[in-house]
């Protein structure tokens, strides 16, 4: 509140004369004479002037109060009634142009807005941006506050008339521009969208929004509500296609292209990305035919030309999988990508005359590569011709001498071959860098068997035990080739090792009774061919054995 008052406009009126003084009587001129004085006290003394009227009327009326109260807006003036109601709007010019009370000339009358405007003279602007601003921080229902225009005597309220702030969508368009956090942007677009539900850049906007804050589904359904009122706009449908692909909502994906493709019937891209999308659904004839129409219009496109390729692949048709490959490598020749996949469907086609060719071109785009030359290798291995796979796999170790599998497959060719010491040597240096290969040792072994090297088999043997201690028909191997050699007792040990692991098998415990005799223990080989008769009451050895061996320990007494 300030000291400034709220004073009525009167219109001056000239008092009423009668001509010839000779006419007044003096009781016209004291009437006269009161007058003035009143009019004097009021102007030079008017709160004196005015505690006296109050006083005088006190009889008559004991509250002030409002009579009209006139409120311009943009120019236009609106008479109201104490309480009555205005309604404004963001932009609006409003003021108080006049006032009537009951209050003589308003003396001591102040105006003001609480929490908006603390003094509202006449005609001086009301503060309605200050409204707006306050209605859009406190609305409840986004429409806009009520704010009281009151009129005060001596510190209290007498009057009012109220003014109502109407928001419109674009008072809250323009309130969340200036808003960062996303929660509360959303909020002022779905306020503005409620006060004008068919207004499609609020739409746009919100949609926009929800898409910031990974709010997807709801960012598609305000693009739909857009695309409803602008069928045509096909920015509108790449975005709503972009949001059903993050939402991997396949059917939306594809119904939103075939519709782009109405408005953009030449459009390779989308004739493109409409075939991958019926691709990911298994619909293998529809989204053939969109790659189609796609290379109509692009035929040079080898990105659409591969994913043809990728779907031929998928529905396991290789033949038209491999004539788009091949087509693709036409065009691009040193792109050894496609050379890689022609490569794994030949195979998958179970194609290997084309399948090493396809190798032979990649080998001449990367001539180093060991690992072709060890594939190529391994195909010719498969079809026996050693030859070639001795070719391949000795360029393959060329290039990667650390390679101990390509060595082990170029051993097993030349053990194919009959080149035995070719072979063993391969094998030895593959056991040089990885003594417990046991794949390699028992390759060894069979070669050594082969050649009948008796000595180096023994050894292999040992290498294998050392890895494999558990193996019972190594142990028993090598116990014979041991007894061979007249090692009896390292031969009857691992016999004991091999029946450890096999108790039951009666071949080693045969072995062993046999050693026990060539050592000359006939009462242990006794016990052992009596275990096996236990065993196997029909052993025709045991049967034989048992009586001619007790007989020849009865000998050996008796001669003692």
């Amino acid at each position: 509140m300030t000291d400034k008052h709220i004073r009525k406009k009167t219109p001056y009126s000239p008092a009423s004369s009668r001509t010839g003084a000779s006419r007044r009587s003096p009781l016209f001129l004291f009437l006269c004479s009161i007058l003035l004085l009143c009019v004097t006290v009021s102007y030079f003394c008017p709160d004196f002037f005015g505690w006296v009227f109050q006083k005088s009327t006190r009889l008559v009326s004991h509250h002030s109060h409002v009579r009209r109260v006139l409120i311009s807006i943009n120019g236009k003036g609106k008479d109201l009634a104490n309480g009555d109601l205005v309604e404004v709007f963001s932009g609006d010019t409003v003021t108080l142009a006049e006032v009537d009370t009951s209050v003589l000339f308003n003396r001591g009358i102040t105006a003001a807005i609480p929490g908006i405007q603390a003094d509202v003279g006449l005609d001086v602007p009301i503060n309605i941006d200050a409204m707006v601003k306050d209605s859009l921080n406190t609305s409840a229902d986004g429409q806009g506050n009520a704010y009281e225009l009151s009129f005060q005597k001596d510190g209290k309220i007498f009057g009012f008339v109220k003014i109502k702030v109407n928001l419109t969508s674009n008072d809250w368009v323009d309130h969340a521009e200036g808003i960062e956090g996303l929660e509360s942007k959303i909020r002022c677009y779905q306020l503005a969208q409620k006060l004008s539900p068919e207004n499609g850049e609020i739409a746009l906007r919100l949609a926009e929004a929800y898409q910031k804050n990974d709010d997807y589904r709801n960012a598609i359904k305000e693009l739909e509500k857009v695309i409803k009122g602008n069928p045509k706009n096909v920015e509108i449908w790449f975005k709503l296609a972009d949001l059903y692909s993050k939402t991997k909502d396949g059917n939306g994906l594809i119904r939103t292209y075939r519709h782009i493709v109405t408005l953009d019937p030449k459009n390779a891209v989308i004739y493109n990305n409409l075939g991958y999308a019926y691709a990911q659904q298994g619909k293998v004839n529809q989204a053939e035919k969109a790659y189609h129409d796609a290379l109509k219009y692009a035929p040079h496109d080898l990105d659409i030309r591969i994913n043809l390729a990728r779907l031929y692949e998928q529905a396991k048709n290789y033949p038209r999988a491999i004539e788009q490959y091949e087509k693709i490598f036409k065009r691009k020749p040193p792109d050894k990508a496609i050379l890689y996949l022609l490569i794994d469907l030949y195979g998958k086609k179970r194609d290997t005359v084309n399948l090493i060719e396809t190798y032979k071109r990649l080998i001449k785009l990367d001539p180093n590569n060991a690992t072709l030359h060890h594939n190529v290798g391994c195909i010719y291995k498969e079809q026996k011709d050693w030859e070639q796979a001795v070719f391949s796999l000795r360029q393959a170790i060329k290039h990667n001498p650390k390679d101990m599998e390509t060595r082990k497959a170029l051993a097993s060719c030349y053990h194919e071959m009959g080149k035995g010491e070719d072979a063993i040597k391969e094998y030895e240096k593959v056991i040089s860098k990885k003594s417990d290969d046991l794949d390699t040792l028992h390759a060894l072994a069979l070669l050594y068997a082969k050649m009948h090297d008796k000595t180096s088999l023994i050894k292999t043997y040992e290498r294998i035990l050392t890895v494999e201690p558990h193996r019972a028909e190594i142990q028993n191997n090598l116990a014979l080739l041991l007894a061979e050699k007249k090692e009896f007792l390292a031969a009857i040990k691992h016999l004991k090792k091999a029946l450890q692991i096999a108790p039951r098998d009666i071949g080693y415990r045969t072995n062993l009774a046999r050693v026990y005799v060539e050592a000359g223990d006939i009462q242990r080989a006794i016990t052992e061919y009596e275990a096996i008769y236990q065993t196997d009451p029909n052993s025709h050895e045991a049967r034989e054995k048992i009586p001619a061996l007790k007989l020849e320990l009865l000998k050996r007494k008796h001669n003692k």
